[in-house]
């Protein structure tokens, strides 16, 4: 990510949020509880500040739904290529 802003003459300030258990707890086919608790760390993070929030794995982009705030997710990136590619931009 930094290489990529680098390349635009941009700079980020990231701060990264490690969510304990959350990967076991999908790996386990433990989704509701994984959604829970990344739900709850998300809720907290959008209240402690005005930052930019986004989730990183696949897995926590229907807790990020969850959550009332604009919480960024891999899915935002892939859109416009998969229209593309799709062609549903034309129907």
């Amino acid at each position: 990510m930094n290489q990529f802003a680098i390349k635009l003459g941009k700079s980020l300030d990231v701060d990264i949020h490690i969510i304990e258990g959350a990967f076991n707890l999908v790996m386990e086919g433990r989704l509701e509880e994984h959604n829970r608790i990344v739900t709850s760390e998300l809720e907290r993070l959008v209240k402690g500040g005005t930052r930019i929030i986004a989730v990183a794995q696949l897995s926590m982009v229907g807790a990020s739904k969850n959550v009332d705030g604009n919480i960024l997710n891999p899915l935002h990136l892939l859109m416009p290529e998969i229209i593309n590619v799709l062609e549903l931009d034309n129907r």
